[in-house]
């Protein structure tokens, strides 16, 4: 199983613990330079944008996926729009695969990001997860959520996470 613990951030230098490297190796030792966040590197089969507001998750969450797929991070909402709307013009090898959304964000919740999507990006609606730290909290969006998102429930591992994108990508492949 491969895991990686975040020993330290800061902007663009991330300290972690993960096989094959000495403790404290910076993530450049690991996996190569993070660079601009949403830079495709061209190199990886599929796509995947993160929204995440806790800057450790979305940390967290670029170390795990990076070695397997070309990840875009984003903070908000606001940031994701206009990438997704961009994106959604872009030829379908170029495209998002999967929205991997944080239910609670600084300026709304996934529920509001995919109300947006029906809407502006209506393609992108099945290649949305939610992720969360519990169900109990989504109230009234619950309903909304219960069959048309995969979930990765916090905390979570890099195996689940994968497994969670791999449930995506089955989707947008069906739809």
């Amino acid at each position: 199983m491969f895991s990686v613990a975040v020993l330290q951030y800061l902007p663009n230098n991330f300290t972690v613990k993960a096989p094959g490297a000495d403790v404290g190796a910076s993530a450049e030792v690991i996996m190569g330079k993070i660079g601009d966040p949403c830079e495709s590197t061209g190199d990886k089969k599929h796509r995947l944008l993160v929204v995440e507001d806790d800057e450790l998750v979305r940390v967290t969450l670029e170390l795990m996926l990076r070695p397997h797929y070309d990840v875009c991070s984003v903070d908000s909402i606001s940031a994701a729009q206009p990438i997704l709307q961009e994106n959604a013009v872009s030829p379908e090898t170029d495209k998002f695969a999967v929205v991997l959304c944080d239910f609670t964000l600084g300026d709304g919740t996934a529920s509001d990001l995919y109300d947006w999507m029906k809407q502006e990006v209506p393609s992108f609606t099945h290649r949305f997860a939610l992720m969360t730290g519990g169900m109990s909290g989504l109230g009234d969006h619950s309903v909304s959520f219960s069959e048309s998102a995969p979930r990765l429930e916090k905390p979570f591992t890099t195996q689940h996470v994968i497994s969670v994108v791999t449930e995506c990508l089955a989707r947008r492949d069906a739809a």
